[in-house]
């Protein structure tokens, strides 16, 4: 009688999705199996490394098509720039100088999105919305947390400080709490839900490590 493998053993993910620890089997077409590992045969991965890329790229274009077209289309022309600052590319056609780990190209990065930004910029008078937090009847505690949003809104720089403080907040400690998502109204869970796993594919893209993590 042939030993059982213990908890944990056997031969161990490699690849992008290394750190894998919920199994899951399923059943598929002869015909989708093959085509699967012919797909993981010519990009040098194995078959459920395969499975893991495919299914996370459809979570990106679900997040992809939620934006709006403009956003998409800015979405790609700072992609762009990403390559564009390197210059030079290696012999595969990739950027030869990684803008996220280099510097220079980070701040070349940095200045070039600036630009295309302020040549995107719309014409006319810059004007706070502050009308709409006008004759709001609330109590007192109301009232503050209603001066402190009417605070971000009364300049661009305000407003910017607070959009980047919260973005970043949710990178830095994006905290799941399945719960949290059943109590919201369905129109905003899969919103809530889909910006959630969002920010833990940009915390493992970026290389971002919390306070937690290390």
């Amino acid at each position: 009688m042939g030993k059982r493998r213990a908890p944990g053993g056997g031969r161990k993910p490699k690849g992008e999705f290394s750190g894998v620890t919920s199994p899951l089997s399923i059943r598929m077409p002869e015909q989708m199996r093959r085509q699967l590992e012919a797909a993981a045969h010519a990009r040098g991965r194995s078959v459920s490394q395969e499975i893991l890329r495919r299914v996370q790229e459809t979570f990106r274009s679900d997040r992809d098509r939620a934006r709006d077209p403009a956003m998409q289309a800015l979405c790609f022309l700072i992609a762009q720039l990403a390559g564009g600052v390197a210059g030079l590319t290696d012999p595969q056609g990739r950027p030869a100088f990684d803008w996220r780990s280099d510097r220079f190209f980070f701040r070349a990065f940095k200045l070039a999105v600036a630009k295309v930004l302020d040549a995107l910029e719309p014409s006319g008078e810059i004007r706070s919305p502050m009308i709409m937090f006008e004759n709001s009847d609330t109590d007192e505690k109301g009232i503050r947390l209603l001066e402190m949003v009417r605070a971000t809104y009364e300049t661009p720089e305000a407003r910017a400080e607070a959009a980047a403080r919260t973005l970043m907040s949710s990178l830095m400690q994006p905290i799941y709490d399945a719960q949290h998502f059943d109590e919201v109204a369905p129109s905003h869970k899969s919103k809530g839900q889909r910006e959630h796993y969002g920010f833990l594919d940009a915390r493992s893209a970026l290389q971002i490590k919390s306070k937690v993590d290390k």
